[in-house]
């Protein structure tokens, strides 16, 4: 399985996203905003490790993000 993260900045506002624009395959129900350091203790066990990882990564860019 081969992965790709995006690190994406969100102007918008939670009406602003649409869960239901195809009603016959909705894939998710609720959606939550979690700071970056939360993520790693939602996923499942097995799969922490590349988020940490992948955190790790994103942490300096989203840190240089919010000192602008």
């Amino acid at each position: 399985q081969k992965q790709k993260w995006f690190l994406i900045r969100f102007e918008g506002t939670d009406e602003d996203l649409r869960f239901d624009a195809n009603p016959d395959e909705i894939e998710f129900c609720d959606f939550g905003w979690f700071l970056a350091h939360e993520v790693p203790a939602l996923v499942i066990d097995f799969k922490r490790d590349v988020y940490l990882k992948v955190m790790a990564e994103f942490t300096p860019l989203i840190k240089k993000e919010t000192m602008k």
